[in-house]
């Protein structure tokens, strides 16, 4: 059983890069499917729990993609179970939390759901990022053996599956950003999102221009297909933990930043690291303001065409 945080610290870097994954995987604040909550429904039927959840653990909160036997769809952060147990190299228990002192004085132990045992095994991207977890909960000390701990582990394996299975379907499958229609979905919730923190977004579009001429080359198809992966490796770069990177037109890619802080400077660097990308294409980059009269990503991407065109 283990009980301590473990050894898996975050840095600023790393956590930076682990929010920005959890992001690019698009499930924050969508709904569950039937596989994921049969998963949840198949880890609190074995574990004998009354609650079950997978938890993604955001910047300050976590929230839950799929819930057993819990009402609440999120919680703050800085008193959730599962930001001990992604920072844990196995799967995370604590069989008694009012005899664990880092649990005691919880609200979610004092108060609702009143927790006394959690187990949580992290949900574990390819490039090994944390995610979440899926946990179970009760509000009985329960003790793990062994063969319990390997199947919660098994099981979280299979909702990062599913996960990145959703993710997979958002994707353009040559240079692994947003689809268009998915980027219209998600960016428009952000976008949403960024107002409402008071923030000022702004949305960057980057257009490669000539690549019917290169396409029609020979082997250009072959150069434009690396010019297209190479300048969506560079965007993501400079996406953010929080930002959003679709690929919005055959040959061109837009990205939603939170905010206009130091976009100057950060603007001047992707513009850059886009040219030296895209050789032997030609690109530009414009910024679209979100201003307030602005009322929809679908607005701001019509007056990015304006200023293209």
């Amino acid at each position: 059983m283990n009980t301590d945080r473990g050894s898996q610290g975050f840095n600023d870097l790393g956590e930076e890069r682990r929010l920005r994954e959890l992001h690019d995987h698009g499930v924050l604040d969508q709904p569950s499917n039937a596989q994921l909550d049969r998963i949840v429904s198949l880890a609190a039927e074995i574990l004998g729990t009354p609650i079950a959840l997978i938890s993604l653990v955001d910047r300050d909160r976590q929230w839950f993609l799929s819930r057993q036997g819990l009402e609440a769809q999120e919680t703050p952060r800085d008193i959730a179970f599962c930001d001990h147990a992604i920072r844990a190299d196995r799967v995370f228990v604590v069989a008694d939390a009012l005899n664990d002192s880092r649990f005691q004085g919880n609200p979610l132990v004092q108060g609702d759901p009143k927790i006394r045992f959690y187990a949580g095994a992290p949900l574990i991207t390819d490039s090994g990022q944390r995610l979440g977890t899926l946990c179970v909960i009760d509000r009985q000390p329960h003790l793990l053996t062994p063969y319990q701990e390997d199947l919660l582990a098994q099981l979280s394996a299979m909702a990062m599956h599913e996960i990145a299975s959703l993710r997979r379907s958002r994707l353009c499958g040559l240079t692994e950003v947003l689809t268009r229609v998915a980027l219209l979905e998600l960016g428009e919730q952000r976008l949403q999102q960024f107002r409402q923190e008071g923030r000022c977004p702004v949305l960057v579009t980057v257009v490669l221009t000539g690549l019917r001429p290169l396409n029609a080359q020979p082997a250009g198809v072959t150069t434009a297909d690396r010019c297209l992966q190479q300048v969506a490796a560079v965007c993501r770069d400079h996406q953010g933990a929080t930002g959003v990177l679709g690929r919005s037109g055959h040959g061109e890619f837009s990205l939603l930043w939170p905010d206009a802080t130091e976009v100057e400077q950060r603007l001047s660097a992707l513009k850059g690291a886009v040219e030296a990308a895209a050789q032997p294409l030609r690109t530009r980059v414009v910024i679209t303001a979100a201003r307030a009269e602005c009322a929809s990503l679908v607005s701001l991407l019509q007056l990015a065409a304006g200023t293209l065109s």
